[in-house]
């Protein structure tokens, strides 16, 4: 077997999201059996006496309360109830972002980029392209979303006399680093600060310039393999991979951008900055917040010439789509749950936290987040994910000694550039399948790119906590 047929084989094989999530909330309804319940004693924040924190010193038992079966299964459905703005919201967006997408505008702005600048400018071109998808990630924090425009990439960088890593590089990295830098991340950071009691966005300068540096390393990184595989093709890490002429024959010449498409892009830069203005400056909700998306799609379809009813449709296309992700948030709350009613939140925030007391700050944070990259392998989902590891995070965060806006910060970092190592991530999986290329020449690729990517995110923890981020 090839090692390109291996990874779609792999993909069939894998379970589903779903059903692991399944397996998860089984597991906890065992666990409230095995782990005595409990709770931390709360103190006066020397701080600020009003606030009440954990005292890491004080832990007290409680009486059993275990979940029963009738409980587990319950908690699905409860879940999904707890859950019902969240993925209220979560459906709207990604709707709406399916609106934008289908009007061809994004496509058509990729598209125009590499045409107006040309084969002479052809890193221009990969960094221009980098940067845009390093902003679809940051701020409408698009993520699966960038699967359609795989051709585009890929054609791009075969064009330039490139290689299919380049291609993929540039959509997948690019929306990973923005992803995780999470500057206005409604999936992640939107639902940890709410969790966290935290206005949303709050702290989005730190996290701006954790993007920026992140985005600069990747742009060095990339160009700097362009120019290797440009002076001599065979140190490409797909050298001996036959390319498929159909990933050549997608024609980015012939793909529009006219004035409506102009105007499309408008609103949707414009939709983009009133969301991280409005929730910014005026503590907009994540509820409020989806009626700018909503609107911006009603517009960009009306510009784009779409009837009433081809925009319904297009909308319930979107939903449809992201309708997983939903189902794994009420799924994920429902774990939450479970672990809350039986009161052993706090017993396994207990039993985390005893290796990582004395530890210094910095070092017990860098742990945390090895945790959630560990998690992030069986809960590939971002928001899935939040809902179901924050309520034991934010917890443990306060007795390393660190604020919830840090422990969210370590969250993301743990959630993000990792992700797209995990054969479990169907959006790789997706992309690798599409250009045919192995994972094994994708992690020699990538690999030492995360590393750099994990130093800057252990290093932005760092500066967050000598900081006092908060």
């Amino acid at each position: 077997m090839s090692e390109s047929a291996a990874v779609v084989t792999k993909e069939k094989k894998r379970p589903h999201g779903l059903l692991i999530l399944f397996c998860v909330i089984l597991f906890v309804g065992v666990l409230t059996w095995a782990i005595p319940p409990g709770e931390f004693e709360r103190i006066p924040d020397p701080a600020n006496p009003d606030q009440m924190v954990i005292n890491p010193h004080v832990f007290i038992t409680s009486e059993r309360s275990p979940a029963g079966p009738l409980a587990v299964l319950l908690s699905i459905p409860r879940g999904f109830e707890n859950a019902a703005g969240l993925i209220a919201m979560i459906l709207t967006i990604g709707g709406s972002i399916w609106v934008f997408n289908s009007t061809g505008a994004i496509s058509g702005a990729i598209a125009a980029s590499a045409r107006s600048l040309g084969p002479k400018r052809k890193q221009v071109v990969i960094v221009v392209m980098t940067i845009f998808f390093a902003c679809l990630g940051a701020f409408p924090a698009m993520f699966e979303g960038v699967l359609p425009f795989a051709p585009i990439a890929i054609a791009v960088a075969l064009m330039l006399g490139y290689d299919l890593i380049v291609g993929l590089a540039m959509p997948l990295v690019g929306v990973v680093v923005g992803w995780t830098s999470g500057v206005t991340n409604l999936w992640t950071v939107g639902i940890g600060q709410n969790m966290a009691g935290l206005p949303l966005f709050s702290g989005a300068g730190l996290r701006l310039a954790f993007w920026f540096t992140m985005l600069i390393a990747l742009i060095i990184f990339i160009v700097r393999y362009c120019n290797k595989i440009d002076k001599d093709p065979s140190k490409s890490v797909v050298a001996d991979i036959p390319v498929d002429e159909s990933l050549r024959n997608f024609d980015v010449q012939a793909i529009p951008f006219q004035t409506q498409h102009k105007l499309i892009m408008l609103v949707f830069v414009v939709t983009i900055g009133l969301v991280v203005y409005l929730s910014i400056a005026e503590g907009w909700s994540m509820i409020r917040l989806s009626t700018l998306y909503i609107s911006g799609a009603i517009v960009a379809g009306a510009i784009a010439r779409f009837g009433p009813s081809k925009i319904i449709e297009i909308f319930m296309a979107g939903a449809t789509a992201i309708f997983p992700a939903t189902f794994a948030i009420g799924m994920a709350r429902g774990i939450s749950l479970i672990m809350a009613d039986a009161g052993i939140v706090e017993s396994i925030v207990f039993g985390l936290s005893r290796p990582l007391i004395g530890l210094p700050t910095i070092i017990g944070i860098w742990a945390m987040s090895i945790i959630e990259m560990i998690i992030n392998f069986f809960i590939p989902s971002g928001s899935g994910q939040a809902m179901a590891i924050l309520p034991i995070m934010l917890p443990l965060g306060q007795i390393v000694g660190v604020s919830d806006q840090i422990t969210i910060l370590s969250f993301q970092i743990g959630d993000g550039a990792a992700s797209i190592l995990y054969p479990s991530v169907p959006v790789l999986v997706a992309f690798l399948a599409y250009a045919k290329v192995p994972i094994g020449r994708w992690w020699r690729f990538y690999f030492p790119l995360w590393l750099i990517l994990l130093a800057i995110g252990w290093a932005f923890l760092a500066i967050a906590v000598m900081i006092g981020w908060s």
